[in-house]
């Protein structure tokens, strides 16, 4: 019994403090009185102008809040940002001292006229922008202020030459649909310093810069509200995980080419770093983004040690098939005569003279046994045929030898070649690299 006498008494005491003060039901019956004076017979549809001779003045902004994704194969920014309206309506005017002295109410935005604004470098659809429900706030002087969040697709240029230190720039340009200069003038609203910072980094991407300009269309009054944004890639994830390791891999390839060219080690380490350059490829093509108009500067400098690699082993393998088979391979005379001149600029001496296939010697022995006195003819031809043969053996593994000291020279002097082609061809790179890095936004 008395647990039911205690409800009842706490129940009462509720019911006492939340009834309402009659100054507050007197606000309630005068804001929707607000809402039902100014609402009645509006129209959505027509533009509040003043007069048909003047232009409505519309202060327009954007506020980033994040990107949702930078897709540089498709070349489209999907952002979320925040659209800013402030305009006049002189329909929505009262007098404050008529309704409880209130000054401003709070409505929803599909109540109000909206400015026809789209954004002309949509990736999509215009209908595709994807609008979510907001409150408007309106002042009893008829100012209406209101911001409504939406995620846009954008088309965005990239350029992703020297990954990782680009900074990439997408264009967000809006212009009234529908409305020209002489219906509406659309300028751009200023922003308050918590509205600038706004932005939170996010996507691996740094919010360089935000610029906004204003011009009008080619032979055309209808204005272009553009806002430029600069994102500068956060380039520290990719540092340790792509670009020391193809250095470090690219300057160990170079050791091929100062192997000797006869050595069976020149063709194992060439084909250890050829693989392991394969491999280096296929983790840069998943790490390095997809560009439609520009190659990375790290992918053709991977390529291009590839080739270099490639070139050098396909080579190495060549020479030690004619080096083993020299007996088989003659290089004429005028060749001789090239390799002699060019091979003087890389400090390497070829022979030009001509090898004899018979020596001074052995003719001598042969003039010697044919001026004997002949005892017996057939011995005599017998003892000039021993002499004949063993003298072809010797001149034919001299000739072999010397083809064989000549194909190492030749690939020695390939090795040379292609050792200062790397030389140059990673001082243009280093050079070119260094010089874009510093003359682009990122530092």
């Amino acid at each position: 019994m008395l647990r039911q006498v205690l409800t009842i008494l706490i129940y009462c005491l509720l019911q006492a403090k939340c009834e309402i003060s009659p100054e507050y039901e007197k606000y309630m019956k005068d804001y929707s009185a607000i809402k039902t004076k100014i609402f009645e017979g509006y129209d959505t549809d027509l533009i509040p102008k003043p007069d048909l001779n003047t232009s409505l003045d519309v202060s327009f902004n954007i506020v980033v809040s994040e990107f949702v994704d930078l897709s540089m194969g498709s070349e489209k920014l999907e952002s979320i940002c925040w659209t800013k309206y402030r305009f006049r309506d002189f329909r929505l005017k009262w007098n404050p001292g008529n309704y409880s002295n209130i000054k401003s109410i709070v409505t929803d935005v599909e109540n109000l006229w909206k400015p026809d604004v789209r954004l002309l470098n949509s990736a999509g659809a215009l209908n595709d922008e994807v609008e979510f429900d907001t409150k408007a706030e309106v002042r009893y002087t008829g100012y209406v202020k209101f911001g409504q969040p939406r995620l846009y697709t954008s088309t965005c240029k990239t350029n992703a030459y020297i990954f990782p230190f680009d900074v990439q720039t997408c264009n967000l340009s809006f212009s009234p649909w529908r409305y020209s200069t002489k219906d509406m003038h659309l300028y751009i609203g200023k922003l308050s310093e918590s509205e600038k910072s706004y932005f939170f980094n996010a996507g691996g991407w740094i919010l360089e810069r935000f610029k906004t300009y204003r011009r009008h269309r080619h032979a055309s009054d209808v204005p272009i509200l553009q806002w430029s944004i600069s994102l500068k890639r956060l380039f520290t994830p990719y540092l340790l995980n792509i670009l020391v390791p193809t250095i470090l891999i690219a300057s160990l390839s170079s050791l091929i080419f100062f192997i000797p060219a006869g050595s069976s080690d020149k063709i194992d380490f060439g084909i250890t770093m050829f693989l392991t350059l394969c491999v280096n490829a296929l983790v840069l093509s998943e790490a390095v983004p997809a560009s439609s108009s520009v190659t990375p500067l790290i992918t053709k400098v991977n390529c291009a040690v590839t080739s270099m690699i490639a070139a050098s082993l396909l080579f190495a393998i060549l020479s030690n098939r004619f080096i083993q088979s020299a007996k088989d391979y003659f290089l004429p005379y005028w060749f001789h005569l090239f390799l002699y001149y060019f091979g003087l600029i890389f400090f390497i001496k070829f022979d030009i003279s001509k090898n004899t296939k018979m020596n001074t010697s052995v003719a001598c022995q042969l003039n010697d046994i044919s001026t004997t006195v002949e005892t017996d003819p057939l011995e005599n031809i017998l003892q000039e045929l021993k002499l004949l043969n063993a003298t072809l053996t010797k001149d034919s593994e001299v000739d072999e030898t010397i083809q064989s000291l000549e194909w190492l020279k030749i690939s020695t002097l390939v090795d040379r070649i292609c050792a200062l082609i790397y030389i140059l061809m990673c001082t243009f790179v280093a050079y070119t690299f260094i010089n874009t890095v510093l003359e682009s936004p990122f530092f």
